[in-house]
């Protein structure tokens, strides 16, 4: 299938002030509103995509046009209507999406759409929602967090803790990775029932930090008992 690395849907680009149409590198989006089912054509792909229902509005997108090399399309009133292309910029393809596959995806409920992103992105169209995992045996003190928990199975799991230098994470008390995910504390937890600990160890930083807060103060100090004793002097 179609896997493509940098991309850009044009709806979302800032418009261009003389066109009105959103563009990208000189890539414009070019308005379509769709009311008829389409043939998505590639050199390997034909796919028909039905319209949107009557109550579901309709199927409004930007096609992206000025590509120098166009991969799937269909017919929008006899022209070339792109739906996946790239340009070339230093050397570079930049990929670009139209057709607002994803809207008719998840408007029309549409597997086609579905499968046809999953072959363009390589993502999986199924969603099978968040997991919560209860904590048992809660506590919180100045030294961090340790709780229980019970799994059926592995799990990645998502901590809603800041992932700052110095955690440390013990599991059955033995440490285990801690991942920074966009900030937030990702741990890789068995199945079954374990013991978890979630604590901040003082860095070399923060040692440095109350050596240097211990040192001003003594300046401060020194400071204040010299002029003290200068103005007895006078």
């Amino acid at each position: 299938g179609l896997r493509i690395g940098h991309s850009r849907e044009m709806a979302g680009m800032p418009s261009n002030i003389l066109a009105k149409q959103p563009e990208f590198l000189g890539v414009y989006g070019e308005p379509v509103s769709i009311r008829q089912e389409i043939e998505v054509r590639g050199e390997e792909i034909r796919v028909i995509l039905p319209p949107l229902l009557h109550q579901e509005g309709e199927w409004m997108a930007y096609v992206p046009m000025g590509l120098d090399e166009v991969e799937l399309e269909f017919s929008y009133y006899g022209n070339q209507a792109p739906i996946l292309g790239y340009k070339i910029i230093k050397g570079q393809k930049i990929w670009f999406l139209g057709a607002n596959l994803s809207y008719h995806a998840y408007r029309s409920g549409q597997s086609e759409s579905a499968q046809l992103l999953r072959n363009i992105l390589g993502l999986n169209p199924e969603y099978s929602g968040d997991t919560l995992l209860p904590l048992l045996d809660y506590e919180a003190s100045e030294e961090g967090y340790r709780m229980s928990y019970h799994l059926e199975q592995d799990a990645e799991m998502i901590v809603p803790i800041s992932f700052i230098d110095g955690l440390v994470v013990k599991l059955d008390e033995n440490r285990i990775e801690a991942v920074n995910y966009e900030n937030l504390l990702k741990l890789h937890l068995p199945a079954g029932t374990h013991r978890l600990e979630i604590m901040i160890k003082k860095t070399a930083i923060f040692t440095w930090g109350k050596i240097f807060s211990l040192f001003t103060m003594l300046l401060v100090l020194v400071a204040l008992v010299w002029h003290r004793r200068a103005g007895d002097q006078e």
